[in-house]
């Protein structure tokens, strides 16, 4: 028979996840750096960084893993620093998931976890090409050169009204990532229809669609708006 003392601990300890009254389980912080990038400015590397604050926790031991779930680094201590051997190069929210398992002061096990993002984004280039005579009718006419040319947009910058100033005579390109979804439109500052004003170049290779004006524009300021 127990007493009543220990039916109470028993009671207290069913709503606890941990078996010590008053326990504080460890808690944890996870950075990444840097946390988000352009899927066309990928940087060098990505650091996933954390810190672990022990609070009662004894024996505490962690394990890094991706968004696959894969180990990238296991260890003990209170200090993480990974610098990612594969950073994502593809658009997308990835998670790192720190998995810190622990002991109470009886000596039960437990598990708590922190998590952290890191965000390949898209971009809209916008822009205008340089010569009246400048055309674009494959993907590779798009060259490294002229793409620094162009202005990068968010894509909800792109679909509320942006400015392109056209400076010389030539032909407009907007290049749309296919990961924003399809485009129904362009509009322009008049909210009518002008993608029949456009050429469309599939770009399968870079997951991406270039939409070049059939003429070339004479220099004004131009304003549009993508539609999904």
């Amino acid at each position: 028979m127990i007493s009543a003392r220990q039916l109470k601990n028993i009671l207290d300890n069913s709503f606890s996840s941990n078996s010590v009254s008053g326990f504080a389980a460890p808690t944890a912080i996870l950075t990444a750096t840097p946390d988000y990038y352009y899927e066309s400015d990928t940087p060098i590397s990505v650091t996933i960084d954390g810190v672990i604050t022990p609070n009662d926790g004894v024996s505490i031991t962690w394990d890094l893993r991706d968004s696959s779930n894969v180990s990238l680094i296991s260890g003990f201590g209170n200090t993480i620093s990974h610098v990612l051997l594969a950073e994502p190069t593809t658009v997308g929210v990835y998670t790192y998931t720190l998995i810190i398992d622990y002991q109470d002061a009886n000596g039960s096990n437990f598990t708590t976890n922190a998590t952290v993002n890191v965000t390949v984004l898209a971009k809209t280039l916008v822009g205008q090409l340089a010569l009246p005579g400048d055309d674009i009718t494959i993907p590779g006419d798009l060259t490294p050169a002229i793409e620094g040319t162009l202005t990068d947009l968010s894509q909800l910058q792109s679909i509320n009204l942006f400015t392109i100033t056209a400076v010389n005579t030539g032909r407009i390109v907007i290049v749309v990532p296919d990961s924003f979804g399809t485009l129904l439109d362009i509009s322009d500052n008049t909210d009518s229809s002008v993608l029949s004003e456009f050429n469309t170049i599939v770009d399968a290779s870079n997951s991406r669609k270039i939409y070049v004006s059939k003429l070339a524009l004479t220099p004004a300021v131009y304003r549009y708006k993508l539609v999904y």
